[in-house]
């Protein structure tokens, strides 16, 4: 009160009167923090891929590992950017602010308490002790070390709203191409939506969040996510890697179920709060029991996946890498990336008068000729076409390769041993392959190494 009466305290009243300052402000004060918080989840992300962890099939450890570190760094960096903004850029009379709310009457009392350090280090000090709470930091790490163990279940029981926009925006985009930034990456960043809500419309914002039905809301997404979080931790413990191809196949049975309509509303319930754990009781008898019939079914396609590529293995993609003039490591290392026509083609490819020409009892037309009309714009020559349709191949087969080495002991346990997930060969494995190849031929291959 004291404050509020002084020549200090009426100027910050008044700087919060004007919409536009106090939006800049708003920004200023909220949204370093907001930053460096999304900019900790892309950086999670690429400390996923450096682990080694599936989009796919680990997709729900990359989401906590991403949205954790978000929360953490934002939770924490927070206090501390208050204080150096109030002292060297709003020059403010105070440190940072804190506030309680209390019900009372069924009226919101709110609280405001500002703080003075006489040094820097010390208002620092001062503001992560009392602001880092939402993460649970602060007290586990002043306290004994037995209770540093909750700080990540208080982390995430204090996520839930952020955790509920995240699963409505995956629910929106799911059905997304699987290269679609926004599928990849909206889920993630819809984690923030109460932040910026909070910059952009504080009362609206504290309005919809603090309410009673919001509150549990929160709680119960919360607490789906530590569920879910401590389930896939569980079978990775008790399974090792093979963990990673299980819920591959898992969550691949689970959406074959969803897609021939087999589903519920307390399986969709399931799904939208907890995905881990509804595609393994979507994918089994009588939730944990035996494998079900849309797992065997994606098994069984796998194994007929694996026979087909193992064939094309021995056979044709050796052909299309000499016509490439690539050995197995410069042709498959890495992710095989198609130009902006070379897309186009793959995607044009998909109207390809085949299927039209063999029901009539007609000849297809020849497909280099038959592009090279279609795309006359461009003045492709036949080889060109050639060269890309060799390209376009060798990417669909490693599309197709990265499916069946998300399916685990389907046939394709020895080629595990030397190709990725994504259908990319293993660094130094070019050699080892030829040999494995021809051993299997019982015959000699040509040494596409060596051309």
């Amino acid at each position: 009160h004291r404050f509020l009466g002084s020549d200090a305290g009426q100027s910050w009243i008044n700087s919060y009167r004007s919409p536009a300052t106090a939006l800049g402000r708003r920004v200023l004060t909220q949204g370093v923090p907001l930053g460096l918080g999304v900019g900790a989840l892309f950086g999670a992300e690429e400390v996923s891929d450096a682990l080694g962890l599936d989009p796919v099939a680990d997709r729900e450890l990359r989401f906590g590992m991403a949205v954790y570190a978000a929360h953490a760094v934002q939770a924490n960096a927070a206090p501390l950017w208050e204080v150096m903004n109030n002292r060297f850029i709003l020059n403010r009379p105070y440190d940072f602010m804190r506030t309680r709310s209390a019900r009372v009457a069924g009226e919101v009392l709110h609280q405001y308490e500002f703080f003075r350090h006489a040094s820097t280090g010390e208002a620092l000090s001062g503001s992560w002790r009392t602001g880092a709470m939402a993460l649970g930091a602060s007290e586990s790490l002043f306290s004994r070390a037995w209770r540093f163990s909750a700080v990540p279940l208080r982390a995430a029981w204090n996520m839930g709203h952020g955790l509920m926009f995240s699963r409505i925006t995956e629910s929106l985009v799911q059905d997304l191409p699987e290269d679609s930034w926004l599928r990849n990456y909206g889920p993630t960043l819809a984690f923030f939506a109460p932040d910026v809500g909070g910059i952009l419309a504080p009362r609206s914002a504290q309005l919809l969040i603090r309410n009673r039905p919001m509150g549990l809301a929160g709680r119960v997404f919360a607490g789906a996510f530590i569920a879910d979080m401590a389930f896939t931790g569980a079978t990775r413990i008790s399974q090792g890697d093979e963990a990673i191809l299980e819920r591959g196949v898992d969550y691949q049975a689970a959406e074959l179920r969803r897609q021939r309509g087999d589903t519920s509303l307390w399986r969709d319930a399931i799904r939208f709060l907890a995905p881990g754990i509804s595609a393994h009781i979507d994918s089994h008898e009588y939730f944990f029991g035996s494998d079900n019939q849309y797992r065997r079914d994606v098994l069984s396609q796998g194994r007929r996946l694996g026979s087909r590529l193992q064939q094309e293995l021995q056979e044709e993609i050796p052909q299309l890498l000499r016509y490439l003039h690539l050995d197995w490591e410069s042709g498959l290392g890495s992710r095989v990336e198609l130009s902006e026509l070379e897309q186009e083609i793959m995607d044009q490819l998909s109207v390809y008068p085949h299927e039209a020409a063999t029901t009539s009892g007609s000849t297809s037309p020849d497909p280099v000729a038959w592009i090279r009309a279609e795309f006359s714009g461009h003045d492709l020559t036949e080889p060109q076409v050639e060269r890309a349709l060799a390209r376009i191949r060798l990417h669909a087969f490693q599309v197709s390769l990265g499916n069946l080495m998300s399916l685990g002991d389907l046939g394709s346990r020895p080629l595990a041993a030397y190709f990725d997930q994504q259908g990319r060969l293993l660094p130094g494995q070019g050699v080892r392959f030829e040999e494995y190849l021809a051993q299997r031929a019982g015959r000699p291959l040509p040494f596409l190494s060596s051309s």
